[in-house]
């Protein structure tokens, strides 16, 4: 049965059972895995899962959703019935919301976002076991004492269809790869994580991120001590597309305006540094977030989160947009407001150019925490890796040194940043230059 099919089902039925208006997004997905059993790759794994999300509508706004969850249509639509009177008497129950509702009707552009990896078909389970080998390999060569301790990679086909009783409908198709690779320097050293993750298979194998972990921990293990005074701070590339990674859900408008952010009270001032300019586009071709709409059937609009380091943008969704007379972003996913793909616009100057101005300085090579900043009051508080640099030349490194400072303290000590735009999962992300960050061991 078609997808569109299965929505059809699906919005009838709520409507029979007394809905006034109604929407489902519908998934139907393949996930092949292999995983690093023994020293080498495993044989992949593959299973079929099949979900459906669907709003029911009552008079005044009243709203209540279900989620379904089968291995094959004709159970998922068996078990609708129930899921969906459960669903509306959550709307009978539920307050009035004159913004709730099924998203008007826009013009979604299905084609040229390159989220469908065209070569899928091709690849052989050799090609997909030699990522995993590979990488292994490259990381443990580097230096003997690394120890290799998991390597997964995930293949996932999606195709996602959305409908409405307003008679809006989209469809679309999309790939994604990924390769997680984790390794220690020796039994007791602390354990990093490299992930290599595209919409193109192509991305994910030509990528040699086992090296460049295997690079970063010998750096890592050279040990140093922290230079006095408050030398000029370098944020790799990596690490700051960490760090806005983590900033970007505070621009979400349900914490904003619900105070759970901690933009609620200086929305529309300056957080950062006017050199730092930072956009949310989750309409850029072939990028890992990408995608045609939303799940709420709205197709993407990028969203200017910093401008020039004013806070300035906000994710909207369909109730918030239509509260502020605005148009939604087009970024509810998963049930939630979400940033998708992270643009940091690139200075003039490569990082290397700027190191050799600069004689000594410090690079932050990677934050301890995976979530570094408290949303809610926007406090950095995290452990991070120093890497130190005297007369040019690589000295060693101070792991786990203490970093707390409000967020806007940090962004706002930027004086330049480089040109070596490159892109980290969903971020594409430069060095960042800082004056004024001291460090006490």
């Amino acid at each position: 049965m078609e997808s569109r099919m299965v929505l059809s089902r699906l919005i009838e039925q709520a409507r029979k059972l007394g809905a006034q208006a109604a929407e489902a997004l519908y998934e139907q997905s393949s996930e092949l895995t292999i995983s690093w059993e023994r020293g080498s790759a495993g044989l992949p794994t593959q299973r079929e899962l099949l979900t459906a999300q669907v709003g029911v509508f009552l008079s005044e706004g009243r709203a209540g959703w279900c989620q379904l969850t089968a291995p094959d249509q004709q159970q998922l639509l068996d078990n609708a019935e129930e899921a969906l009177r459960a669903a509306l008497e959550r709307a009978t129950n539920a307050p009035a919301d004159p913004h709730a509702g099924p998203v008007d009707r826009y013009d979604i552009v299905e084609r040229g976002l390159g989220l469908l990896d065209r070569r899928q078909p091709q690849l052989s389970v050799d090609d997909r076991r030699d990522v995993l080998e590979d990488n292994a390999s490259g990381c443990k060569l580097v230096h003997p004492d690394i120890r290799v301790e998991q390597l997964a990679y995930a293949e996932l086909l999606t195709e996602r269809c959305y409908s409405s009783s307003r008679g809006h409908s989209a469809t679309e198709r999309a790939s994604r790869y990924e390769a997680t690779l984790r390794a220690r320097m020796g039994r007791g050293g602390r354990r990093h994580t490299e992930r290599a993750a595209s919409r193109q298979f192509a991305n994910v194998a030509s990528m040699p991120f086992g090296v460049e972990l295997g690079q970063r921990m010998v750096q890592l293990s050279t040990p140093a001590s922290l230079p006095h005074g408050e030398p000029p701070l370098i944020i790799g590339a990596v690490a700051a597309a960490a760090l806005l990674r983590a900033l970007a859900p505070a621009f979400t408008a349900t914490a904003v305006h619900g105070g759970g952010s901690f933009l609620s009270s200086c929305f529309g001032e300056r957080i950062a540094s006017p050199k730092l300019h930072l956009i949310d586009d989750p309409a850029l071709p072939g990028a890992l977030c990408s995608r045609a709409f939303d799940d709420r059937g709205v197709p993407p609009a990028p969203v200017v989160l910093l401008r020039e380091g004013v806070a300035s943008g906000l994710y909207l969704d369909p109730s918030s947009a239509r509260a502020a007379d605005l148009r939604p972003t087009g970024h509810v996913m998963g049930g939630a407001l979400r940033p998708s793909n992270l643009i940091v616009r690139p200075g003039n100057r490569s990082r290397n150019a700027i190191g050799m101005d600069l004689n000594h300085y410090l690079v932050l090579d990677n934050f301890h925490a995976p979530q570094p900043i408290d949303l809610a009051t926007g406090r950095l508080q995290t452990l991070c890796d120093l890497l130190v640099y005297r007369d040019h030349s690589y000295v060693g490194a101070v792991q786990g040194v203490p970093l707390t400072m409000p967020i806007s303290q940090l962004l706002g000590s930027i004086v330049e940043i480089a040109s070596d735009q490159a892109r980290y999962d969903e971020v594409d992300a430069c060095s960042l230059i800082l004056e004024g960050i001291g460090f006490h061991g």
